[in-house]
C-alpha cells in the first residue's frame, strides 16, 4: 500500500488515500462524504442571517481596507465570486494555489472558494522571507499565487514578487496596491460578482478524501516538509476539538494564531465550519486588543498558550465580568499549571482543554470528559488507540499508538519508561508533498508514524490509562507554535567568517514555550555580539521568528562519536548560566 500511494495520484485532484484505507475509515464512522465547503454551504442555508466571518477592528492598521463583518448570505457571496475567478483562471481540481496573506478574513474566502473547486490550498506565513519562499516554490510549484500589499511595513506582494521573478511566470493576485505585472484580485472579485445565475453550475463534486491544504513545517534538517491533509483529515481533527472542548452549534470562535497551520485551521477555522457559529480573526497579536475582541465579538472559544492563560488570569478583566462569554479554552504547545485551570473552572466556569498536536495529524486531547481532574489534565492526556480503554472523544479510539524505546525501537507497556509516540489513524496525513508525490518514508513497515514526542506512561487511579508528555526526541525548536530546525541555524553560523564554529539550542521562556540561544565559538582575539550575530544572519533572508533571542560563548560545539551535536548538551549548558551575555529580545 505505501509503494502505491506514493507512485500515484488518483482520480480528479490529489488523493492520497488508498481506497482500502478510505472504506476502513468510512466504516468506523470517521470519515464521511462531505467537504469542507459543503460544511459551509450547509451553514450559510441554516442561518444565512447570522454573524459568520469578522475581522480585528484594528486591520486598517496593518494591512489594506477596512474592517469587515459579514453574515452567512454575504459570505456566500463572496465565496462564490471567488470561486468564479479561480475558474476563470484556468484553476483545475488537484492545482496547488499559495496565499501570502496577513489574517483577514480573505483567508477563509480563499480557502472556501478553492475547496469549492476542488483547488488545494497551500498557505504561507506572512513573516516568511525570500529564503523559505523559494524553498517552498520549489517543493509546491503553484499555480496562482493570492497576496497583499503589505503587513505593517512589510510589502508583501513586492517581496514575493522580486523574490520569484526568474522562477515563476503564474499570476500573482494582489489585494491594494498593486505593483506592475501582478493583477488587482479586488477588481477580478468585483467583476465576478457582476456575473447573472448561478456560473458555477460547471463545477465538478469534489471527493472530501481529495487534498484540501499542504502546510509547511520544519524538518529537523531545515528543509520545509508539505503536510498534506484531506477535507476527512480535517474533518476529525475539527470533531476532536468539539467534542474535548465540548463546543455546541453556534460556538462564536476566534483565531489568535496566524492562518497558515494546525493551529489555525484545525483548532479554531474548520472547528468554526462544524460549529456554524461566527469565525473571528485577530491580527497581529496584542492581548489588550484580544480581550477587546473577546468582549466585542461575545467570543465563546478560542485556544490560547498557557502564558497567555496566565496573563489574562491576572488581568482586571478576569474578575470584571467582560469574558462572561466565553464557555471554553484551548491551549497547548508549553505544559500548563493545574492551579491556573482550577482557577478559570472555579471563578468563570470556563473549561479548558489541554491540546497535543501537530501539522500531520497528531491530536492528543485532554479535556473535561476523558480527563476530569484538573492537575491530571494539565500535564497528561488520554491513552488513546488502546484496545484496553474506552474513550468519550471519538478519535481517541479510532487511532492506534504505542510508545517504542529511542534505542532498541521495542514498545514500552511499563510506567516510568520514557519512548517516542507513535500513531495512526484517521487524523493523521498521508504523507509529506515532496516532487508531486506522496513521500511516506517517515512512516514505519506498519503504517505508524513517529511524532517525535517522548511520553511515560502515567496512572490515574492506579490505571495505566494516561500518556505524560516528557519532552522532544527531535531537535526541532517550538517558539510560539512555529517550527525552527537547528540545523539550517547551525549550518549557517558554521559559514560565519569570524566563528570557529556555532549551533543553536533552545531554552525555555513561559510566554512563547521556547526561544532560540546561539552557543558559538569565535576565533581568537574576535570580539562579536548578538547583535552582529543577528545582522548577519538577517542577509541570509530568513523569518525574523527564527533569529537567535541570546547568544553564549562556548569553548567547542559538543558532538558525539559520529560527530553529531548534542543538542541536550547546549541546553544543559545554556541552563548552567547564571546570567547570559548580550541577552535581548529580537524585535
Amino acid at each position: 500500500m505505501v509503494d502505491a500511494i506514493a507512485s500515484s495520484f488518483r482520480k480528479a485532484g490529489l488523493i492520497p488515500f488508498e481506497e482500502q484505507e478510505i472504506r476502513r475509515f468510512e466504516e468506523m464512522g470517521a470519515w464521511g462524504e462531505e467537504t469542507l465547503w459543503e460544511q459551509f454551504q450547509k451553514n450559510a442555508s441554516a442561518t444565512p442571517d447570522a454573524l459568520a466571518l469578522i475581522d480585528d477592528p484594528r486591520r486598517a492598521e496593518f494591512t489594506w481596507g477596512s474592517a469587515q463583518r459579514l453574515n452567512y448570505d454575504e459570505a456566500v457571496v463572496e465565496v462564490d465570486a471567488m470561486a468564479i475567478v479561480m475558474r476563470d483562471l484556468g484553476l483545475q481540481p488537484g492545482d496547488i494555489i499559495f496565499y501570502y496573506l496577513p489574517n483577514v478574513i480573505e483567508q477563509a474566502i480563499i480557502l472556501l472558494a478553492a475547496w469549492r473547486c476542488g483547488i488545494i490550498v497551500s498557505p504561507l506565513l506572512p513573516q516568511f522571507q525570500s529564503k523559505e519562499i523559494l524553498e517552498i516554490f520549489d517543493a509546491a510549484k503553484p499555480k496562482a499565487i493570492f497576496t497583499a500589499d503589505r503587513l505593517g511595513k512589510s510589502a508583501l506582494a513586492e517581496r514575493i514578487k522580486a523574490t520569484l521573478a526568474d522562477k515563476y511566470d503564474g499570476p500573482i493576485l494582489v489585494y491594494g496596491n498593486t505593483p506592475s505585472g501582478c493583477v488587482s484580485l479586488e477588481g477580478l472579485v468585483t467583476r465576478a460578482k457582476s456575473v447573472t445565475g448561478d456560473a458555477l453550475t460547471d463545477l465538478e463534486a469534489i471527493d472530501p478524501n481529495a487534498a484540501a491544504t499542504i502546510c509547511w513545517t520544519s524538518g529537523t534538517e531545515g528543509t520545509p516538509k508539505g503536510v498534506v491533509r484531506t477535507h476527512n483529515n480535517w474533518n476529525v481533527t475539527s470533531l476532536s476539538v468539539c467534542q474535548g472542548g465540548q463546543l455546541e452549534k453556534g460556538e462564536r470562535l476566534l483565531n489568535p494564531f496566524p492562518f497558515v497551520n494546525m493551529a489555525s485551521i484545525g483548532g479554531v477555522f474548520t472547528t468554526w465550519l462544524r460549529s456554524g457559529g461566527s469565525f473571528s480573526q485577530h491580527i497581529p497579536f496584542n492581548l489588550d486588543a484580544l480581550l477587546d475582541q473577546i468582549e466585542a465579538d461575545q467570543i465563546s472559544y478560542t485556544v490560547l498558550a498557557p502564558a497567555i492563560l496566565t496573563r489574562i488570569a491576572n488581568s482586571e478583566k478576569f474578575k470584571s465580568g467582560k469574558l462572561d462569554s466565553l464557555r471554553a479554552l484551548g491551549t497547548g504547545s508549553a505544559p500548563i499549571d493545574g492551579a491556573i485551570i482550577v482557577k478559570y473552572e472555579d471563578e468563570l466556569g470556563i473549561k479548558i482543554t489541554n491540546l497535543f498536536g501537530s501539522n500531520e495529524g497528531t491530536s492528543l486531547s485532554s479535556g473535561p470528559i476523558d480527563c476530569p481532574d484538573p492537575f491530571a489534565r494539565a500535564s497528561s492526556f488520554p491513552r488513546v488507540g488502546r484496545p484496553e480503554f474506552e474513550w468519550r472523544v471519538s478519535n481517541a479510539n479510532w487511532i492506534k499508538s504505542k510508545l517504542v524505546d529511542t534505542e532498541s525501537g521495542e514498545e514500552i507497556t511499563a510506567t516510568g519508561e520514557s519512548g517516542v509516540l507513535l500513531i495512526k489513524g484517521p487524523s493523521l496525513f498521508p504523507g509529506y508533498y515532496r516532487d508531486g508525490r506522496i513521500d511516506r518514508s517517515d512512516f514505519d513497515s506498519d503504517g505508524y508514524f513517529s511524532t517525535g514526542d517522548l511520553f511515560e506512561i502515567g496512572e490515574e487511579d492506579d490505571v495505566q490509562n494516561q500518556y505524560r508528555f516528557v519532552g522532544r526526541h527531535k531537535d526541532i525548536i517550538i517558539r510560539g507554535g512555529m517550527n525552527i530546525a537547528p540545523t539550517e541555524l547551525d549550518l549557517l553560523l558554521m559559514e560565519h567568517p569570524q566563528l570557529v564554529e556555532g549551533a543553536v539550542a533552545s531554552y525555555p521562556d513561559d510566554e512563547l514555550g521556547e526561544r532560540v540561544c546561539a552557543c558559538i565559538v569565535p576565533h581568537d582575539g574576535v570580539d562579536i555580539g548578538l547583535d552582529d550575530i543577528i545582522e548577519y544572519l538577517t542577509t541570509k533572508n530568513m523569518a525574523r521568528y527564527k533569529l537567535p533571542e541570546r547568544m553564549i560563548v562556548i569553548e567547542a560545539v559538543p558532538r558525539n562519536a559520529m560527530q553529531k551535536i548534542e543538542r541536550h548538551t547546549l541546553r544543559d549548558i545554556i541552563a548552567g548560566f547564571d546570567r547570559l551575555d548580550n541577552a535581548e529580545v529580537v524585535a
